[in-house]
């Protein structure tokens, strides 16, 4: 699953560089012979204009043929003179070598506005543009080996509720602090965290806090932080 994840995001990657190219090339008159995705052998190609575009075998990159690219072993004509990448000015063949970078900032610049438009986990104590709300004291690391694993707890679950014997903390009153002091001096050997993942139901399970990870403290073996949701409204996301 995480390569096929990693194949969609370096093609549209590549999709969005090589698209940078072939506008800016297209607009300064400059003939593009080839819009690729993907590395031959060629799947499908369609033409239309002077440039082809082609779906390729190989999803680990993505080309566009440009005319001109490379030195002409020809005498040209007047005409395929006019739409050859190397008798432009050499501003123009500037514009169109960084426009492929110009553009993956200006794609990466608007997903993350589009992120904090929808929402996005922020700390609880940012200090930028906006409110964060929903905030939630979450799991941000959990130690390999240690008993929070053992017992099942994932970066990303959020604490709802810990027992250890008669304390019991509910979520209004569960901070980073407040866990972890009721970690580290309960007097019992088992405690009881209820969590939350995702869209789940609450869940919880019985942890027992170690000495061996802190010499002389009981601990399970997490980082905490209190995140909630940031939303913007698009001029501030921007």
């Amino acid at each position: 699953m995480y390569i096929i994840i990693f194949l969609i995001i370096l093609a549209i990657l590549i999709l969005v560089h090589e698209f940078g190219h072939f506008i800016v090339a297209k607009k300064s008159g400059i003939r593009v012979d080839e819009f690729g995705l993907g590395f031959p052998p060629k799947i499908f190609g369609k033409k239309w204009g002077s440039t082809l575009y082609t779906l390729n075998a190989i999803p680990f990159g993505g080309f566009v043929k440009i005319f001109g690219e490379d030195s002409h072993g020809e005498v040209l004509s007047e005409e395929d003179k006019k739409g050859s990448f190397v008798y432009k000015p050499r501003w123009i063949q500037a514009l169109v070598l960084v426009a492929g970078v110009t553009f993956n900032i200006i794609f990466a610049w608007l997903l993350v506005s589009l992120g904090f438009v929808i929402g996005i986990p922020t700390p609880v104590d940012y200090s930028g543009f906006g409110k964060v709300t929903d905030v939630h004291v979450v799991i941000t690391e959990v130690m390999q080996g240690s008993p929070a694993q053992l017992a099942g707890l994932k970066s990303g679950d959020y604490i709802t509720g810990i027992t250890s014997g008669k304390t019991i903390l509910n979520e209004k009153d569960i901070v980073p602090d407040s866990v972890q002091k009721i970690i580290s001096e309960t007097g019992t050997k088992n405690i009881a965290i209820t969590y939350v993942r995702g869209k789940d139901e609450p869940k919880s399970i019985v942890v027992e806090p170690s000495e061996k990870i802190v010499e002389g403290k009981k601990v399970i073996g997490i980082a905490m932080d209190e995140i909630g949701t940031l939303k913007l409204p698009i001029h501030l996301a921007l």
